[in-house]
């Protein structure tokens, strides 16, 4: 576990991190990076494209992270109609496909709660739905939003070789976290 918190004490010294997570550990390393925010910032931007922001909600809770620090970006798939939806502090895009409203509502949450931080989960998930190309284009638009700002960003992979390669080369620190 020490490992694990000299690793996400690395965080605060980029504005731009890739934290490459152990699959079998996934989670357990994601709330680690998420506890280690929420102590350090109050203003964080969580972006899903795995699990809808209510999970993520509940898992902070469970964990002990106080999920009033959070606001959510929800791109994961929606069974209904694919409009973008406001609810308190989580805008739901509907889809991970659709980066342009990814895009739109990360600009949205950046002017409005001038958050501290971002959480990107996972960049993986837009390459199910995207070619590799897009995907690549869409970070690059999102970092620089970010890089005009006093904010920073935390991008969540497993360190798939295709995926690896183009986020590391936009990072101020990779942090690798599959060391056993």
């Amino acid at each position: 576990m020490l490992k694990v918190e000299a690793k996400t004490n690395e965080l605060l010294d980029s504005q731009v991190t890739v934290a490459v997570l152990r699959r079998a550990d996934y989670q357990e390393q994601r709330l680690s990076l998420s506890r280690k925010l929420a102590l350090t910032y109050n203003k964080i931007c969580y972006i899903t494209t795995n699990k809808p922001y209510f999970t993520i909600e509940r898992e902070l809770e469970e964990y002990g992270i106080d999920k009033r620090k959070f606001s959510f970006l929800d791109a994961t798939p929606a069974d209904g109609p694919l409009d973008s939806e406001i609810h308190g502090n989580t805008i739901i895009i509907g889809s991970p496909s659709n980066l342009n409203d990814i895009s739109i509502g990360f600009s949205q949450l950046l002017k409005e709660i001038m958050f501290d931080y971002a959480i990107f989960d996972s960049v993986e998930t837009l390459g199910l739905y995207l070619d590799w190309k897009n995907v690549v284009r869409f970070i690059h638009t999102l970092l620089s939003k970010v890089r005009k700002t006093s904010s920073s960003i935390l991008f969540l992979t497993s360190g798939t070789e295709e995926i690896s390669k183009e986020l590391y080369m936009f990072a101020d620190k990779v942090i690798n976290m599959t060391d056993p």
